[in-house]
Formats: C-alpha cells, sequence, structure tokens
C-alpha cells in the first residue's frame, strides 16, 4: 500500500512540474520583441492585448529598488495611458474607455508587462487603415507580432520596430 501511495506521490509531483514548466514556456519572451493582439469587437470598439517585457518598456525588469526606478514604472505608465491612441494610430476618432497594466515578476532578473485595453471610436473603424508607431513609446522594440480579428477576418503581422499599417475589416 506504502508503494502505491509513493508512487501517486511522484507522479502527482512530476504533473506539478510539467505544468509549472508549459506556464513558463507560455510566458516566455524575447527582449526586442511584443505581442500585440487586436480584437475588433463591433464596428466601434476595439480590445487591445499586449505582452512585452520589462526591458523594453522601462529598461529593465527586477522588481523596483529604488526611488528613480519606481518613478520610472510609473512615468511610463503614464505615458502609455496618455499616448496608447496615438500609437495605435487612433487618436484622432477614438478614445480610451479602460487600461490595465499588470506587471508580473517572475523571478529577481524577469518581468513580463500585460497591457489591457478598451478602445471605443465614434465614426466605425472597418475599412480604416491606420499607421502604428510603437517605437515612439517602446524605445527597445524591435519587432511587433501583431494578432487582429474581428468577425470577417484573422491576420498576423509583424512590424519591424514596431512600426507599420493595419487595415481594420
Amino acid at each position: 500500500m506504502k508503494y502505491h501511495v509513493v508512487i501517486a506521490a511522484l507522479f502527482l509531483l512530476s504533473s506539478f512540474a510539467i505544468a509549472d514548466s508549459q506556464k513558463h514556456a507560455l510566458h516566455a519572451h524575447s527582449h526586442g520583441s511584443a505581442k500585440l493582439s487586436i480584437a475588433l469587437e463591433s464596428a466601434n470598439h476595439l480590445e487591445i492585448e499586449m505582452e512585452v517585457s520589462g526591458a523594453d518598456t522601462v529598461g529593465f525588469e527586477h522588481k523596483p529598488k529604488t526611488d528613480s526606478e519606481k518613478q520610472k514604472i510609473a512615468t511610463f505608465k503614464a505615458d502609455l495611458q496618455k499616448n496608447l491612441l496615438s500609437l495605435l494610430g487612433l487618436e484622432e476618432t477614438c478614445k480610451l474607455l479602460e487600461l490595465k497594466i499588470d506587471i508580473e515578476y517572475e523571478n529577481e532578473n524577469h518581468s513580463d508587462w500585460d497591457v489591457d485595453a478598451k478602445i471605443h471610436c465614434e465614426k466605425p473603424l472597418n475599412g480604416h487603415k491606420v499607421k502604428m508607431n510603437f517605437a515612439k513609446l517602446f524605445k527597445g522594440l524591435k519587432e511587433l507580432n501583431i494578432s487582429y480579428i474581428s468577425e470577417t477576418k484573422q491576420t498576423s503581422h509583424k512590424f519591424k520596430k514596431g512600426q507599420g499599417e493595419l487595415s481594420f475589416e
């Protein structure tokens, strides 16, 4: 009976280890690269999700230790709040309804930033082209991987230096 309990315990522990390694693999990032998901929920409503490393936002990935580092994070968050619509090329016709920025510290020297936003536009976005320029704020960004989905289309793009044009369809 003890033998079965030991085997069950080892199996359970190995399952947790595999699940944990898969979680880390899903959150792995490379510096200079970010993922941006854009969903056109309706003709006037967008939902945005972005995953980017701390190195590409504020230049470091560890938990802030000094007042200067804390200020750098606060300033970046405020700048993103202020400039997200212009980074997306939507500043003229849209307004930011909600912005959430979560920083996940996986260890002493590694962090992932998750940005979620909801945007409402006065005019329908169908057929509208926008010029995105994430390099304005994300200085270390070399590549922006975009996934776009609407009721009629699903596509992906790679923008070098976070700059490129996207059509809403």
